[in-house]
C-alpha cells in the first residue's frame, strides 16, 4: 500500500499544478449549496482554506446570508488540538496558527455540539469509502474524536484516490462533496460515485 508521506507529496504537487482553480471552486460551491445536508444543516463548521485548497470564503459568506450559525477553527499552537468558535464575519479573521486565518484571540463562542450541524473538513486526498489524508498534524481526527458532528470532505475531484493507508486514530468522512460529485461514504461505496444526499 502506498506510504502516506508519498501520497501527500504527490497529492499536493497534483493541487498546486491545478490550472482551472476557479472554475473548480464555483462548481464545488455550487454543489454544497445545493445538498440537502447543507441546506439542512443549521449550524456549518468549516475551515478557511489557506494555500491551495478548496476555496471556502464563499461559503463561509453564504452560510451567514443563509442564516446559519458559522464557526471556524482556532488551533493550539505545539498541540494537535483545535476549537470551533462563531463569528459573524471572515472579515474579523485574522492570520492564526501556520499563517491561516483564525477567529480573534477573544472569540468566545466555542462549538461544543449541535444536532443539525455539519462540519465541513480539509483534506490532501480521500477515498470514497471516508478515509481522509491531512497535513500530518491529526488537528481534525482529534477534534472529531471529541465532538460527534456530520464530518463531510470537500476536495477537487482529482483528489479522490482508490485507497490511503489507514491508522486507528484516523477518522472517517460521512460524506465527501466534489466539484463533480457528492459521495455517501460506506463500506460499498464505489469510484463512480454513489451521490446521496443532494
Amino acid at each position: 500500500m502506498t506510504d502516506k508521506r508519498a501520497l501527500r507529496r504527490e497529492m499536493l504537487a497534483l493541487r498546486r499544478a491545478c490550472t482551472d482553480r476557479a472554475e473548480r471552486d464555483e462548481a464545488l460551491f455550487r454543489c454544497v449549496t445545493a445538498s440537502a445536508l447543507y441546506r439542512e444543516a443549521d449550524c456549518v463548521l468549516c475551515y478557511v482554506n489557506f494555500d491551495c485548497e478548496a476555496e471556502t470564503i464563499r461559503l463561509l459568506r453564504q452560510t451567514l446570508a443563509d442564516g446559519k450559525s458559522l464557526y471556524v477553527p482556532r488551533c493550539v499552537p505545539g498541540t494537535n488540538h483545535m476549537d470551533f468558535y462563531r463569528i459573524q464575519s471572515p472579515d474579523l479573521l485574522q492570520p492564526g496558527a501556520y499563517g491561516i486565518l483564525e477567529p480573534p484571540a477573544e472569540a468566545c463562542l466555542r462549538f461544543t455540539g449541535e444536532e443539525r450541524a455539519v462540519c465541513f473538513v480539509p483534506g490532501v486526498a480521500f477515498t470514497v469509502k471516508g478515509a481522509r489524508i491531512g497535513y500530518g498534524k491529526g488537528y481534525y481526527d482529534t477534534f472529531l474524536e471529541k465532538i460527534d458532528v456530520c464530518a463531510i470532505g470537500l476536495c477537487y475531484d482529482f483528489q479522490i484516490v482508490s485507497a490511503i493507508p489507514a491508522e486507528a486514530h484516523d477518522k472517517r468522512m460521512d460524506y465527501i462533496i466534489t466539484d463533480m460529485n457528492l459521495y455517501k461514504c460506506s463500506a460499498d461505496a464505489v469510484a463512480s460515485g454513489r451521490k446521496d444526499g443532494m
